[in-house]
């Protein structure tokens, strides 16, 4: 448990420090990745609940999602 404990700890501080241009750099292939994996293309419906920077709405929008 402890360990879980330390990777909020680690997260809270990433996204309270405001650099969110950075940590999106950093996590865009992970949006592509989920885009990839849910396999959204043509014409798919795609709600992004608290999308920051876009990482995963952009490339699901690119690959013709109705975000």
């Amino acid at each position: 448990m402890a360990e879980l404990s330390e990777q909020k700890q680690a997260q809270r501080a990433m996204w309270a420090g405001g650099e969110y241009a950075i940590v999106a750099e950093r996590i865009a292939g992970a949006g592509e990745a989920a885009v990839e994996a849910a396999g959204i293309g043509q014409g798919d419906k795609v709600l992004d609940v608290a999308c920051g920077t876009g990482n995963v709405s952009i490339p699901a929008a690119e690959a013709g999602g109705e975000v």
